[in-house]
């Protein structure tokens, strides 16, 4: 996997302190964090680490959160509480981002220390919006535009860029996995926190992609090879034409049939029969067999599937929502209007991305972060009417 390993957290004299001047923080904060990749003879998790860190209380109280984690801070006889199930890492970020004293270790972090920060923020429903400067500087610094990701490393990426809602991160990703994923593509969650996950319609749209992909490929390169279809001249070459343009065929990875779901779409793509398609000339071939034997649809082919699509599309997920009160005219409407990224931060994109991303989401589960958008679009506007002024 790409990315750093976690990070011990340095401490002064057994407390870290998280605030700004290192003189403010009046409360302290125990992390108990267990080892949840083992297992006592209990059938519990073994005690990894216990660290203190020192905060403010008055930082601590206005960061939005649950009125579960806030209640720790407003109890004015109480100045320590303790917190388990959560790893230091993840609590040491979050710290770190609420008090506004990033340090650049925190810029070396692993995808997993991600993923526990994601699920310790979601536990306590705190704003996911602020973790976006970080985590921007971070994938920057630790993958530059990530198109250097492997497949195991994609299916690590999807939550994260999805959850923080990233557009050029997640249609990258899910892009890149459609083209790399073998079999069925879905994602990994490295962490004890289950319930993170991207919605289940996003995996079947990169699956869909995929599948689209391979139709195409299939369609493009076997179609001419009908009998009738080859030569429907049906000249005294056409078997041997045939025979050859199957050879070539051969070359390109679609076969066999029983496993090519099994195959990547790029592992296709780059085939030598498609990066270089070559064929035996046929002497007293038609010019129908010619053509086919050529191969420049097979040429065209490779590039339409090359450039397919741009991967999902956060914001034409988002507009999947009903506006006219129907998803299915909703549907209809827009395609009509053939603006495809209309309205969206993937400026550009293809009708290939705006049908998958339309069929992408519409879940109960996605309040929370339906409310962190809606912040995020309210603090933009804010933003906009105070320059205007």
């Amino acid at each position: 996997m790409s990315g750093m390993s976690s990070m011990a957290v340095v401490l002064n004299g057994g407390v870290e302190d998280v605030t700004r001047d290192g003189s403010s923080g009046d409360f302290i904060i125990e992390v108990i964090e267990m080892d949840y990749k083992a297992w006592d003879g209990n059938g519990g998790h073994p005690h990894l680490q216990t660290v203190l860190f020192k905060v403010s209380r008055q930082v601590m109280t206005q960061n939005p959160c649950s009125d579960q984690f806030k209640g720790r801070f407003t109890n004015p006889n109480s100045n320590r509480t303790s917190i388990d199930k959560d790893t230091v890492v993840g609590v040491r970020l979050w710290l770190r981002i609420i008090h506004g004293t990033i340090t650049p270790d925190l810029y070396q972090l692993s995808v997993e220390d991600l993923w526990n920060a994601l699920g310790f923020g979601q536990r306590w429903e705190f704003h996911l919006e602020k973790m976006q400067g970080w985590y921007d500087t971070w994938f920057g610094q630790s993958f530059g535009s990530g198109h250097s990701l492997d497949y195991d490393d994609l299916r690590e990426h999807l939550f994260p860029s999805y959850a923080l809602n990233r557009y050029r991160q997640f249609a990258m990703v899910t892009r890149k996995l459609s083209y790399l994923g073998r079999g069925h593509i879905e994602e990994h969650n490295p962490t004890h926190y289950r319930h993170l996950h991207v919605p289940a319609r996003v995996i079947d749209q990169i699956n869909a992609a995929k599948g689209s992909m391979r139709s195409r490929l299939n369609e493009a390169l076997l179609d001419c090879a009908r009998p009738k279809t080859f030569c429907p001249q049906q000249c005294s070459k056409n078997a041997e034409s045939l025979r050859t343009y199957l050879d070539g065929v051969s070359a390109t990875r679609i076969w066999p049939f029983s496993t090519q779901h099994r195959v990547a779409i790029q592992t296709i793509i780059d085939s030598p029969g498609l990066v270089n398609w070559t064929y035996t000339k046929v002497i007293g071939a038609c010019i129908t067999c010619e053509r086919h034997l050529r191969g420049h649809h097979v040429t065209k082919a490779k590039e339409r599937i090359e450039d397919y699509w741009n991967g999902l599309s956060l914001d034409c997920m988002n507009n999947s929502k009903t506006k006219t009160g129907s998803i299915h005219e909703d549907y209809w409407l827009h395609n009509s209007l053939h603006q495809w990224s209309k309205g969206c931060r993937l400026a550009g994109h293809s009708r290939n991305t705006w049908y998958h991303s339309f069929m992408g989401r519409h879940e109960v589960m996605e309040d929370y972060l339906e409310k962190q958008r809606n912040r995020e679009n309210n603090n933009q506007q804010s933003s906009h009417s105070n320059g205007d002024s």
